[in-house]
């Protein structure tokens, strides 16, 4: 999952049991940041369903965040034996996001504006 930036967000490190995920947005997301991964490999993601039956993405986006998504780039990436349908799972706001007190009388639109570059990814398998 892209990293998200909140205003009350919790630290990177927790070291109590916490009330709520951990990825859960509680306060208006700031407009700025990126995020950076390199050199990752990701290997053998067959099906988007596990054997247990899970559905399985390598890139989802926070289910909570609906104002600004960071931009996410990956240097040197590595994709061998990946299915097509478990790259990615992007979604359109809901409904239930229409509060006119936040963005009017539609649904705060940061699921749409999701930016992930990749450079000088290879793919194999």
């Amino acid at each position: 999952m892209p990293s998200s930036y909140a205003a009350h967000n919790k630290p990177p490190l927790i070291s109590t049991p916490t009330g709520w995920p951990q990825y859960k947005i509680k306060a208006d997301c700031s407009l700025g940041g990126k995020t950076t991964y390199e050199n990752l490999q990701f290997i053998n993601f067959k099906s988007e369903k596990t054997w247990c039956g899970s559905y399985q993405k390598l890139f989802v986006l926070n289910p909570t965040n609906a104002d600004y998504l960071p931009q996410t780039k990956f240097f040197n990436t590595r994709f061998e034996n990946v299915a097509q349908d478990t790259l990615a799972y992007l979604f359109t706001p809901p409904n239930a996001w229409s509060v006119v007190d936040d963005c009017g009388q539609f649904p705060c639109t940061g699921p749409l504006n999701t930016l992930l570059t990749f450079e000088k990814s290879t793919f194999a398998g």
